[in-house]
């Protein structure tokens, strides 16, 4: 979880100082500065261990655990290196913040501070081999937590040849979700081929401990696609299922836990993992989940500005709720899948011995996600001695899906028919934002559009058709021009006349046209009496100084 959670706090940081913007002028150049600042952390914990200072050593290597995500942040924050990416970067059609390869760079201080940061840690072990085993293995464990980002990076960087595509993603929400589904499809069929390969995991030889893997899974009948010996450098004992589908799903065990279990105890391990897949865990969480961002979604969607809680609240109460859930759920699922052991070996004793073994001193202690060994020893115990307090226990997670299948139904759900019924209105949203007005003229019946906006958008497809072949910021242009030539035409007509013209040319604002957007706020400045603006402004456009001012300050199209 340290991988994950630092990784979710490099993305956090850098969406932070998106928002906020950079101090001072960009000096990329000194970011290698910042990669490599963790290094001076070592000759600080080695002088601490020599004179026996546990706590300033221990205080600094978990500094370390978290160092690449101040890296990233330094980076971002105090040399401008988000800024400096979009500049090297250069301007671009796609919709704004669509993933491409140059988010590697963007994020390369995050990644390159990964590096250095486990490398600073592996140099502070007494035991070298055992330092460098320790770095092999978290090397290997980075890169499996971040093949999702990659996958999402490289498949929405070809996406981003084709813009019209991007833009479709990016505006219709039934799009996006079809987009963010055939990712996942794709995730759930790769990933444990991925993972295989970026931990180095092998086939378990062929012996005694593969025969009794194989054997436990024939009781259970259960099928996967390979057993494997996880090597860590004997730095973890752990044992996990990866995947959905029989045909591609893989189980992993760590060398460290094959090297402490007893045969008895490896099968009743075995038995658990089994659990998870038999009582459909995974697929739960992934329920929970989908109806959780399903609920933000459609929060979204409905959000009033009126409401007294600022949307950022309602977000922070779902994501809180969600994730209180997710531990609740998770450490219950861990006694499921204890029971089923139990269930599947008829050998009460070996799961809880395995857990108090593996445990070792840490056997009291708890998790988000699991209960403390000892809790889980004691949970068994009375599950096999009082029928009643198991029965209580199985009610409880019957009514904890019960609850699953609602916020999935209500959330996914209300999200997904939100998605359906704003179909037609995206299409032309993106139609409009992609000055593709024959298409938006196409889709004026399906929608509610002003007059103003109609006549506009009749007199854009008109003039420019699709404009197909040329850019976006041609198309802008193309859309200005139109609009002035309409107003040239209108001379001194009265304001219900001017509405649509002045309409077209906020429709070029819309599209990007850094002209249209000029003229507006030169007619706010004239409206407010600003002689010199009104000479700036072209004088087809002096009749509606008024008008455009107006428009300038009512929500932007569309």
């Amino acid at each position: 979880m340290g991988h994950l959670a630092n990784l979710i706090l490099a993305l956090l940081a850098a969406a932070l100082v998106d928002e906020t913007g950079a101090v001072g002028a960009p000096s990329p150049w000194f970011v290698p500065f910042v990669v490599v600042a963790p290094y001076a952390l070592v000759p600080v914990i080695r002088r601490a261990v020599r004179r026996r200072e546990v706590g300033v050593a221990d205080r600094a290597v978990k500094f370390l655990r978290r160092a690449p995500v101040l890296v990233q942040f330094v980076a971002d924050w105090s040399l401008g290196w988000g800024v400096a990416v979009a500049t090297w970067r250069g301007p671009d059609e796609l919709p704004p913040g669509w993933p491409t390869a140059w988010d590697f760079v963007r994020f390369a201080p995050f990644v390159l501070g990964t590096a250095v940061a486990l490398d600073a840690t592996a140099r502070v072990h007494v035991d070298r081999d055992k330092g460098r085993r320790w770095l092999r293995f978290q090397a290997r464990t980075f890169v499996g937590t971040t093949i999702p980002i990659v996958v999402f990076l490289v498949v929405d960087s070809l996406i981003a040849t084709e813009v019209d595509v991007a833009w479709a993603i990016h505006g219709v929400e039934l799009w996006s979700a079809l987009h963010a589904f055939v990712l996942f499809a794709f995730l759930i069929v790769a990933l444990p081929a991925l993972l295989q390969l970026a931990w180095g995991a092998e086939a378990l030889p062929v012996g005694p401990l593969r025969d009794l893997v194989q054997r436990v899974m024939i009781v259970a009948r259960f099928r996967c696609r390979e057993v494997l010996l996880w090597r860590t450098g004997r730095s973890m004992a752990n044992a996990m299922i990866v995947g959905l589908l029989p045909g591609t799903r893989r189980v992993f065990f760590s060398d460290s836990l094959l090297d402490a279990l007893s045969p008895r105890e490896l099968a009743a391990v075995t038995a658990h993992e089994i659990g998870h897949a038999k009582r459909g865990h995974i697929a739960w969480f992934l329920l929970l989940a989908m109806g959780a961002f399903g609920s933000l979604g459609a929060l979204a969607s409905a959000w009033d500005p009126a409401w007294l809680v600022p949307f950022e609240l309602g977000v922070v109460l779902v994501l809180t709720g969600g994730g209180l859930a997710f531990g609740w759920l998770s450490r219950r699922f861990e006694l499921e899948a204890d029971l089923y052991s139990v269930e599947l070996t008829g050998d009460p004793l070996a799961i809880s011995s395995a857990l108090l073994r593996l445990g070792g001193k840490l056997r009291d202690v708890a998790g988000w996600r699991h209960f403390a060994p000892s809790a889980r020893d004691a949970f068994l115990q009375r599950a096999s001695e009082d029928p009643a307090f198991l029965r209580a226990f199985r009610r409880r997670m019957t009514l904890a899906r019960a609850v699953i299948v609602a916020v999935f139904v209500l959330g996914f759900g209300g999200s997904l028919v939100a998605k359906v019924r704003s179909f037609d209105a995206d299409r032309y949203r993106v139609a409009v934002w992609m000055g593709r007005y024959a298409d938006a003229r196409a889709l004026l019946d399906r929608v509610d559009a002003p007059e103003s906006e109609r006549a506009a958008v009749h007199r854009a497809a008109y003039v420019m058709e699709n404009a197909l072949g040329s850019t976006r910021p041609e198309r802008a242009a193309d859309a200005r021009d139109a609009a002035t030539e309409w107003a040239t035409e209108l001379g001194a007509a009265d304001d219900a006349d001017w509405l649509g013209a002045v309409t077209l040319l906020d429709l070029a604002w819309t599209v990007g046209d850094e002209q249209a957007a000029e003229w507006f706020a030169l007619a706010v400045d004239a409206a407010n009496g600003d002689d010199e603006a009104l000479r700036a402004l072209p004088e087809a456009w002096r009749p509606a100084v008024d008008l455009m001012a107006a428009v300038h300050e009512a929500e932007p199209l569309p």
